[in-house]
């Protein structure tokens, strides 16, 4: 079939994840002959996946796919699947706008028919855990959200085994849940170990591998260990100075966080080379006479005056 192998020559030379790939996935999903509705699905939860990683849940184009995969799985006879996607579609409207108790109502009850459908270990009924959990943490109830994300991510653990990135995410959730429920010491191994993995498996650069970072870094500060989080922060904009650029909104409110970091962990807190590392990139971005920059030559070490004028 000729869109099979145009979706795959795009898979290939221009990645999963890449807005013109999934368009050939979605095109073929829509397409494929009546009778071949495994096909269909199949192409049409790719879909949903890959647009979800690379624009969003959120997303106009995800909303849309979903509500495609809606269709077929009602085509396909699986009628309360079918309305479970609806609602996810439908809750995931609602985020965009506001209105939390009904985003809640409508994950919980898609949460309830993949239960009854699919038992309580099957991937998806722990992906609309997931979402359940999200939710009740964005509504402020945070307390009600962790238990169900423990419940998630040991599931998760369990039939993907604890490297695989539904398993990360979850633990990751985990971790900025506790965070947020003030307890930010016992989020810091969960996202060290999330970030470890990352790095080795998706590197140093990815944006997961940077979202997970800064939330360590995040705790690390909320902990009273900022000179710990220098470092992080640090890594954090060199990637992105090398991938967004120097301007880019992302590289320069890190930046910012950074400069706050050193300035707050005292004049002596920070050794000499971490010290000269940041003072060049604050220059090298913001200029010289930037008050960032300006700031951090009033808190420059003393063993630093000797090496670099100010």
């Amino acid at each position: 079939m000729a869109a099979l192998r145009s979706l795959e020559l795009s898979r290939r030379v221009l990645g999963a994840d890449h807005p013109e790939t999934f368009r050939w996935a979605s095109n073929l999903a829509v397409n494929v002959q009546p009778g071949d509705t495994g096909l269909a699905l199949k192409l049409h939860r790719w879909t949903v996946a890959a647009c979800g990683r690379a624009l969003g849940r959120n997303h106009p184009r995800t909303l849309h796919c979903r509500q495609n995969l809606a269709i077929c799985l009602h085509g396909a006879g699986d009628l309360d699947e079918a309305l479970a996607q609806l609602l996810d579609a439908a809750a995931q409207c609602l985020e965009t706008q506001g209105g939390p108790p009904a985003v809640v109502r409508l994950y919980r009850e898609a949460l309830e028919r993949r239960e009854q459908e699919f038992g309580a270990d099957h991937p998806r009924t722990l992906a609309s855990l997931h979402n359940l959990a999200l939710a009740l943490s964005k509504a402020g109830d945070a307390l009600a959200a962790l238990p169900l994300l423990r419940r998630a991510l040991y599931g998760q653990e369990l039939l993907y085994g604890p490297e695989h990135p539904n398993t990360l995410t979850s633990m990751s959730s985990v971790a900025a849940c506790m965070a947020a429920t003030g307890d930010p010491s016992g989020a810091m191994p969960l996202f060290e170990s999330v970030l470890r993995t990352r790095d080795r498996t998706l590197g140093p650069d990815h944006p997961d591998t940077l979202v997970n970072l800064n939330n360590l870094a995040t705790c690390l500060r909320a902990t009273g260990h900022a000179a710990d989080a220098i470092p992080l922060l640090l890594r954090k904009v060199l990637s992105h100075e090398r991938h967004l650029g120097p301007t880019h909104p992302e590289t320069l409110h890190t930046l910012s966080v950074l400069g706050d970091c050193v300035t707050g962990s005292g004049a002596n807190a920070v050794d000499t080379p971490l010290f000269l590392q940041v003072l060049d990139v604050t220059e090298r971005v913001f200029g010289l006479y930037h008050p960032a920059a300006v700031a951090l030559r009033d808190h420059r070490p003393l063993t630093t005056l000797a090496m670099k004028p100010g």
